[in-house]
């Protein structure tokens, strides 16, 4: 008599009108041949093969059914009830990664289907249907011994991944968040100009990369062949920055500092006072619409340095304005930070070419201002447009007043 083996019940979920279809997620098992002729013979052992050549899964089944190792609750149990006559580190050392059939006892020569897993044979439910089973299944066996162990170290297989599943889990969400912050920038897109001299393409490429917010860079050449064509393309106004964010176009800086603000809340455009808020508002309005002489005059080019340039009373004035507002708003915002209203924001990249051009004309401004132009100067994001405006190395003469080449 063969000794009875490990009950195994299975959760079957196998389709009722295919009842000759493999189990698919059963693992294949190697068969021992020479075993088989000395218990049962030859022809034992073929009507063995065949049974077992109907009950193997399909060869696209087998990456569903990769060992996977022994989680450490089934080894401590391995090596508590090891096998007979076995060790527990060799017990350890031969465990199963995946279900493996029971060793049948010698001996049984009128059962020659004891040596395929007792899960293998198609059990006939009350409607004739033939349920088949599947790894997942959940088993139950006898008080642990040498077979029934391994059952039990193949059937704990999936949970032994739980961690690496985890894991996989939390690295697939990472991805997906760099794939959105990748996807969100491709689709919201700036335009400027060249960054020596465009000083309005400056202020919002400044807010947007200060502010971390992520979009795509696109530079369009001043005053080069196809500029009016390439612009005309996202802006009907013709001019830079352009902002287009998901198909939508978006122009001139203080619509797209307006515009920011309302996408992005979380990023701090503007002061969180109400008074603050519309005094920062109030200053960058008077950059857009004032300040003329200084602007015309004393035009933005990060590359040069042009000390001697006469000044325009006219110019002066706006000069004098200029360091007025930064030594107030300096001077009651002093607590909150080391900007205009305390933290960065809109006002500070709207005054940022200001910044460059007191640095490009010498402008003698007072302490608390020269202080605050050290601050812009030193971000991170203005550092980054400075180094690429003087790597462009190329001269247009329509925007140099002053010089005759980048040599003079």
């Amino acid at each position: 008599m063969t000794a009875p083996g490990p009950e195994i019940k299975f959760h079957s979920t196998a389709n009722a009108s295919m009842p000759h279809m493999p189990a698919r997620a059963l693992p294949r098992t190697s068969f021992d041949a020479q075993s088989s002729r000395q218990s049962h013979g030859s022809s034992g052992c073929s009507r063995a093969r065949s049974r077992w050549r109907a009950i193997a899964p399909r060869p696209h089944a087998r990456a569903a059914t990769r060992p996977a190792p022994t989680p450490p609750n089934v080894r401590a149990k391995i090596a508590r009830n090891p096998a007979p006559n076995q060790s527990p580190a060799v017990a350890l050392r031969t465990a199963p990664t995946a279900v493996a059939m029971p060793t049948p006892q010698n001996g049984s020569a009128n059962n020659a289907s004891s040596r395929m897993p007792q899960a293998a044979s198609p059990s006939v439910g009350t409607g004739g249907a033939t349920n088949l089973p599947v790894e997942t299944a959940s088993c139950r066996s006898s008080p642990p011994d040498g077979a029934s162990t391994r059952v039990l170290a193949g059937c704990a297989a999936t949970k032994s991944n739980g961690g690496a599943v985890r894991g996989v889990t939390r690295m697939t969400r990472l991805w997906l968040q760099s794939r959105r912050r990748r996807i969100v920038a491709k689709m919201r897109t700036l335009y400027v100009g060249n960054k020596n001299y465009s000083s309005w393409s400056l202020r919002a490429w400044l807010l947007l990369r200060q502010l971390g917010v992520d979009f795509e860079e696109k530079k369009i050449e001043l005053f080069a062949d196809g500029f009016d064509r390439q612009v005309a393309r996202v802006s009907p106004a013709g001019l830079v920055p352009v902002l287009v964010d998901d198909g939508f176009a978006v122009w001139d800086t203080l619509a797209i500092a307006e515009w920011v603000a309302e996408r992005c809340p979380d990023k701090r455009v503007w002061p969180a006072d109400a008074k603050a808020r519309a005094r920062a508002r109030s200053i960058c309005a008077e950059m857009h619409a004032g300040f003329s002489e200084l602007r015309h005059r004393l035009p933005m080019n990060l590359e040069a340095r042009l000390p001697g340039v006469e000044r325009s009373p006219a110019v002066q004035r706006d000069i004098d304005r200029i360091t007025s507002m930064w030594s107030g708003l300096r001077a009651e915002h002093a607590a909150d930070g080391s900007f205009l209203f305390g933290a960065f924001g809109a006002a500070d990249a709207f005054y940022a070419p200001v910044v460059t051009r007191f640095l490009t004309y010498a402008v003698d401004v007072p302490l608390a201002c020269a202080e605050y132009m050290q601050t812009v100067l030193a971000l991170p994001a203005m550092r980054e447009w400075t180094e690429a405006a003087l790597g462009e190395k190329r001269f247009i003469p329509e925007e140099e007043p002053y010089r005759t080449s980048r040599d003079a």
